[in-house]
């Protein structure tokens, strides 16, 4: 299954994020969980990798059970901070020998680990990676986008210029950062189109769980949330 395919043909289109479980017990209730999901027939799901590589094993077992016992249309993540070109290599092999054929590429987060070393030869950033991977293998590449500027650009104008190096480097489809005004969307799509960028940009959206995990994410990510974005979600707690 390759995303670029399904946006070909269908629009809109419809996928589920998972992040990988870690024990025997997650297990179990992921896969109660995805059954119960499947019902509303995803169009693709995508699992998630973890910082330096730590959820590489648990990851590579998700999309398994998701791909191959569940029978659903799959894309892996990779996110290339502090791994080197040969822990890439091996987990992008494994991602073809099982059949996948869609990768969304990351740089990654920083792992929280104080003691973690990054590999000498780690990629410093997602368009890196990209164009070492598109050199090497013939996966559809997905990559990131953020309407409203990554927490680390100077700029957004800046940002959408990276972004472009990512497209020209291999990425074939963008998925933007959760937002929680549409208005930032359709402006950087906009933005993006005249920057020359051509590939498809999709939504990315994330649900109000809590207000406390709503707002710490959005921090991290940098995505703005006004006070009445939150009454009209949770109106209980806030107005």
């Amino acid at each position: 299954m390759r995303v670029t395919d399904i946006y070909k043909k269908k629009k809109p289109a419809i996928s589920m994020e998972f992040f990988p479980y870690r024990d025997e017990k997650t297990a179990e209730q992921f896969k109660t969980t995805i059954d119960d999901l499947s019902a509303a027939h995803p169009d693709y799901v995508s699992v998630t990798f973890g910082a330096g590589g730590s959820t590489k094993d648990g990851s590579f077992q998700t999309v398994k059970t998701v791909f191959k016992d569940k029978n659903l249309p799959s894309v892996a993540y990779i996110a290339g901070y502090g791994l080197g070109p040969g822990n890439i290599t091996a987990v992008l092999d494994a991602y073809r020998d099982l059949g996948i054929e869609t990768i969304f590429v990351i740089r990654g987060d920083q792992p929280r680990e104080k003691d973690f070393v990054p590999h000498p030869e780690s990629f410093a950033h997602a368009s890196d990676l990209i164009s070492f991977i598109r050199k090497r293998y013939d996966f559809t590449l997905g990559c990131a986008g953020y309407p409203e500027g990554h927490i680390e650009a100077q700029s957004l104008e800046k940002d959408i210029e990276f972004l472009k190096l990512k497209v020209d480097n291999g990425a074939q489809y963008i998925v933007a950062q959760y937002f929680y005004d549409n208005d930032y969307f359709f402006s950087y799509v906009e933005k993006c189109r005249k920057a020359g960028i051509e590939v498809p940009i999709i939504p990315g959206i994330m649900p109000v769980y809590t207000i406390k995990m709503t707002l710490a994410l959005s921090k991290i990510c940098g995505t703005k949330i006004t006070t009445g974005d939150l009454c009209t979600t949770t109106p209980i707690f806030l107005c």
